[in-house]
């Protein structure tokens, strides 16, 4: 089953599609084998001979053994490419033991042939397992006419549906069929064909859509760390002018607004930043050997008066060397830290934790807070999403891309019995 356009064979999602349908065709048939069992009992002792009586048991040992060792082999093995093919050359000789038991090439049951036949190559298409189902089905149509020829059909068939027939109409009945297996496969092939280019189409221009969304993002990105760069310099400018005004305005009212006033420009500044980290991603990866220990005490550092004022303990844990990006590490170890230091009440402790798992590097930080919100979920990495009502909602964000352009992830869990788990994750080789 395995398609020509390599867009479609790299599709994980259509590979775990088809095993999801499959799976429930493969467990339908386990579970509905006592109906063509009792099907063949039925014909057996319905006008029973000895040789049917054989051939009905036969066919229905076929039936149950093949039904378990399909329903094993998929739950070991899942979906391969000659899956289906073996699967309806199976079923065909299954169909061989129903048409023997109710006359051959005369059977009323013949139409299912018709219908199997049309629906398996169409599934199949070009794949080069179809030869299998293909020539069982021949095969089937080749021990039919035999039987036919041979009077055979008589001992087989109950009398109830026994037809006669002449050889003319036996080896005309017998070439139609063989013309229209061949037949059956063009028309599998063409719609087949049409089916997958339907389907090429609509993956090309899905794509084509999601290029051009990444475009318009990196566009929209960009100039968001254009205006935030722009905008910073005037803001510089009047936190200055607001730092002089500090010095000359005496205690009371005026000085208490441009109090105000300041911590309003820093705000700005800090959403400023936000916006200029979140187009920072885009910048290319620069992996080398780091001390992580030292960068996590770095940054621990940076937060010692933080944590003081706040009469939270903050230390770090573990150690190793690995090859990442410093800048960007640092950037997510910030976002992370002063996030677990606002959750945390007086008392609490927080601490980042460095460890080396194989090939990956696993940086922690455990806070003591209320946790994650349930309501939020996923929802937090999203933009503009935040519990701090003078938050800008892009920490997370930009913690979380900075990670994955260096080809790790970053998750938030709750602790037990109370407190958030950050967990960034990164290859300890360099960008994977």
């Amino acid at each position: 089953m395995a398609s020509t356009n390599p867009r479609l064979q790299g599709s994980e999602a259509l590979r775990a599609e088809l095993t999801r349908l499959f799976s429930v065709l493969v467990e339908v048939r386990w579970s509905r084998v006592p109906l063509p069992v009792l099907g063949f009992v039925v014909l057996a002792l319905f006008d029973p001979t000895l040789v049917r009586c054989l051939v009905a048991a036969v066919a229905a040992t076929v039936v149950v053994a093949v039904s378990w060792i399909e329903h094993r082999r998929f739950r070991l093995s899942g979906l391969d490419p000659r899956f289906i093919a073996r699967n309806a050359a199976e079923m065909a000789i299954w169909h061989l033991s129903v048409f023997l038991l109710t006359g051959a090439l005369l059977s009323p049951l013949l139409p299912i042939f018709v219908v199997f036949t049309l629906a398996a190559n169409l599934m199949i298409g070009a794949d080069p397992a179809g030869r299998l189902f293909r020539g069982t089905q021949l095969t089937v149509l080749l021990i039919l006419t035999a039987v036919q020829l041979a009077g055979w059909d008589q001992a087989l068939t109950p009398a109830w549906l026994h037809a006669p027939s002449s050889t003319a109409h036996t080896l005309l009945r017998a070439g139609f069929l063989v013309l229209f297996l061949r037949g059956a496969r063009t028309i599998g092939l063409t719609i087949r064909g049409l089916f997958d280019a339907a389907l090429t189409r609509t993956a090309e221009a899905r794509e084509d859509l999601l290029d051009a969304h990444r475009d318009q993002n990196e566009a929209l990105t960009a100039l968001s760390g254009a205006i935030a760069h722009e905008l910073k310099n005037p803001l510089a400018s009047i936190k200055g002018l607001g730092g002089l005004l500090a010095r000359d305005l005496p205690e009371g009212k005026p000085a208490e607004r441009l109090g105000v006033l300041r911590a309003e420009v820093d705000r700005m500044q800090g959403i400023l930043d936000g916006f200029l980290n979140f187009s920072r991603p885009a910048v290319p990866v620069v992996a080398t050997v780091v001390d992580v220990r030292a960068l996590c005490d770095d940054v621990a550092g940076l937060h010692e008066g933080m944590a003081r004022a706040a009469g939270v303990r903050l230390g770090v844990a573990g150690g190793g060397t690995a090859r990442l990006d410093a800048r960007k590490t640092r950037e997510v170890l910030i976002n992370l830290v002063q996030n677990a230091l606002d959750a945390s009440a007086p008392g609490a402790a927080v601490v980042v934790a460095v460890e080396l798992r194989g090939d990956r590097l696993l940086l922690t930080v455990d806070d003591e807070g209320l946790g994650l919100d349930p309501g939020l979920g996923a929802r937090v990495f999203e933009a503009g999403v935040t519990t701090k009502p003078s938050g800008s909602g892009l920490g997370l964000t930009v913690a979380r891309a900075l990670a994955r352009q260096q080809g790790g992830e970053l998750t938030l869990t709750n602790r037990s019995p109370r407190g958030c788990r950050a967990t960034l994750t990164l290859p300890a080789g360099g960008v994977a």
